[in-house]
């Protein structure tokens, strides 16, 4: 099976709760790209029109292994279209307010998978219509984890147990799929002088996180503080991701404990294998399609009765300690509040079968659907392929 064999094999549309425009400072433009982050594209843009990032508000980040289109603003911003390459920006007028996350309905996934056995076809129809009846698990997938590398090791973990110094490391020096030349020798430099914070500084003199090894020179042990100079996108990053693998977890174990073996499937992800609903008993159908699991942290206060509670519990006896300490003591580093939906439903899920041109005796599938914001399509897609997705990495697709 082929995931990513083509960009235009995974086109993703970013469907506005509106297009209506009004006289105000905030330009407003559609971005379309090809093999780009959305992060790439800003840059891109950036160098072009100068603006400043605070000027700058979008919805969401798109995938680089894509087709996309998407939305942004720009406050008090240049009234014309960009294009450079595979990078085209149309101006659509002006906004009274910045475009955000919550101006996103939905996202629209058009999605072809190549190279598929002839046999997968009636798994793949079986399992469309388990997910068409039932929704899937709303679980965060592989790329909300990014900061966690081969040794599956928690940065906000290493904090919470009192592994300041092990935690800066990880952020520092961790090794990860997608360094670059660049990162690697900064990583190897730091391996090799570590506790060295002055030579550092003069061997890692442009780095971006020059801050840190300033910071070291006078205070050698204060690593918790350390880690507060880092950028602060990449924190929230490091606390979202430990949090969220929590939370799978928890409602994994949610599944497990209300559904009998043979009413599931299972969803592999990097970190852990994951239940996931083939069909539901009737005194479970409204419940699941209305849970709310909250984000598990020391503020969370749960009631006895709650019916997540346990399976949280079992999760945090794993982990080694209990929810009460889940935090991180220190003020500007911490795990969000809020709640999240545990099943998505696609909308609009549509399949079709075709021989595939450039695999004889094998077919492709095209999949459509469409998602709200912060629903992952690759959960959709390995709970459709599903055995036959287990061994296979999807690309870094989510309605995010």
């Amino acid at each position: 099976m082929k995931i990513k064999s083509l960009y235009s094999d995974f086109q993703v549309t970013e469907n506005p709760n509106t297009l209506d425009t009004a006289p105000g400072q905030f330009s407003f433009y559609c971005l379309s790209k090809t093999g780009q982050t959305t992060l790439d594209a800003f840059r891109q843009l950036q160098a072009a029109w100068g603006y400043h990032n605070d000027q700058l508000s979008f919805g969401g980040l798109k995938d680089r292994h894509a087709v996309t289109i998407q939305y942004f603003t720009i406050w008090n911003g240049p009234k014309k279209d960009y294009t450079l390459g595979p990078l085209e920006i149309k101006y659509l007028g002006t906004r009274t307010v910045p475009y955000r996350s919550s101006d996103i309905q939905s996202n629209h996934f058009e999605v072809i998978i190549r190279d598929l056995p002839r046999a997968a076809k009636a798994d793949i129809e079986q399992s469309v219509r388990e997910v068409q009846q039932v929704g899937c698990p709303n679980y965060f997938d592989d790329q909300r984890f990014g900061s966690v590398g081969p040794d599956k090791r928690f940065i906000a973990k290493e904090i919470i147990s009192g592994n300041s110094e092990a935690a800066l490391k990880l952020a520092l020096i961790g090794e990860y799929e997608h360094d670059r030349a660049g990162a690697k020798r900064e990583k190897q430099i730091l391996k090799e002088h570590w506790g060295d914070w002055q030579k550092i500084q003069g061997l890692l003199s442009k780095s971006r996180d020059i801050r840190v090894f300033r910071y070291l020179t006078q205070r050698r042990s204060d690593f918790l503080g350390a880690m507060e100079l880092l950028r602060p996108e990449l924190q929230g990053l490091y606390f979202s991701a430990y949090q969220s693998y929590i939370w799978n977890r928890t409602l994994s174990y949610w599944l497990e404990a209300n559904l009998p073996e043979e009413a599931r499937s299972s969803i592999s992800t990097r970190l852990k294998d994951l239940a996931a609903p083939r069909r539901l008993p009737e005194n479970y159908q409204a419940e699941w399609k209305t849970f709310e699991l909250p984000y598990p942290s020391a503020r969370l206060k749960p009631l006895a009765t709650e019916s997540w509670v346990e399976p949280l519990k079992k999760v945090m006896a794993e982990e080694g300690f209990p929810l009460e300490q889940m935090k991180t003591g220190v003020r500007k580093l911490f795990f969000s509040k809020g709640v999240r939906k545990a099943s998505m439903e696609p909308q609009g899920l549509k399949i079709s079968f075709a021989k595939d041109e450039n695999h004889p005796e094998r077919i492709r599938l095209q999949i459509g659907f469409d998602l709200p914001p912060g629903s992952y399509a690759t959960m959709i897609l390995k709970r459709i392929l599903n055995k036959h997705a287990s061994s296979t990495h999807l690309p870094e697709i989510s309605s995010e």
